[in-house]
């Protein structure tokens, strides 16, 4: 009985160890831009070596495992000849970068672009957050502010950004301080309008009003002064809005 104990215990020792030995080494490269080059591979590359394009780096919340011949076909397809030693496997993961507390609400005061009579009261941000390295912009997005006021409590997402590619976008709760100018739309209801009326190169203009409030961006009902007739027009300055639909 003792004996056979012995020779499973052996058997499977002797398995683990085979498993062991069959297991890939995996190297783990960071990469903290949204590109892959040689020189994230190849250490000692020359500068002209170094910068030739492998392909797209994983998004920067994901990873990739590339095999020896997945990265020395990669290395072949992009120019580089030379003969390096290179791992088994190699995941692939971006570069992250911890963010503190002062530094992150730093970074959001820095972003913010708030609507006229609007400003970041205060920001409730985390200790640390864990973001990708090699942002070079952040963006803050505060949603619809409400034509309210006074103190507004809202959910902020704010992005982090290299050139047009969004690395991360985090949610935290801020709050707003709404002016009293703020509150008031950019043309009221009743208010005035210029409606300007673009036929290809030709432009016309004519007196309306307003017929709801509205902001700058926003498609509002104008009636004609010269007709009573409603049209659609896009407001593009607090006086002026461009026809998009006729009755």
């Amino acid at each position: 009985m003792k004996h056979a104990l012995a020779l499973s215990l052996a058997l499977v020792l002797t398995f683990g160890e085979l498993l062991a030995s069959a297991a890939p080494t995996i190297e783990t490269v960071e990469i903290a831009g949204p590109r892959l080059r040689v020189g994230d591979f190849v250490k000692g590359a020359a500068p002209n070596e170094a910068a030739l394009d492998l392909g797209p780096a994983p998004s920067a919340t994901g990873s990739r495992l590339l095999s020896r011949a997945d990265l020395e076909r990669l290395l072949e397809d992009a120019g580089y000849a030379k003969k390096v030693r290179l791992p088994e496997a190699t995941r692939v993961v971006r570069k992250m970068r911890r963010l503190g507390e002062e530094e992150l609400v730093s970074e959001i005061r820095k972003a913010a672009t708030l609507p006229r009579g609007v400003s970041l009261a205060a920001i409730h941000a985390p200790r640390s957050t864990d973001v990708p390295d090699g942002f070079d912009r952040v963006a803050l997005d505060v949603g619809k502010v409400a034509r309210r006021a006074g103190a507004q409590p809202v959910t902020a997402r704010v992005s982090f950004l290299r050139g047009d590619e969004v690395l991360a976008t985090v949610t935290m709760p801020v709050e707003l301080s709404v002016s009293a100018e703020a509150s008031r739309p950019d043309a009221a209801r009743g208010t005035s309008l210029t409606l300007i009326v673009r036929h290809g190169l030709v432009e016309v203009t004519t007196s309306g009003v307003a017929g709801a409030d509205a902001d700058m961006g926003a498609i509002l009902p104008v009636t004609v002064r010269a007709t009573g007739h409603v049209v659609k027009a896009k407001l593009v300055e607090p006086a002026r809005a461009v026809l998009v639909e006729a009755p």
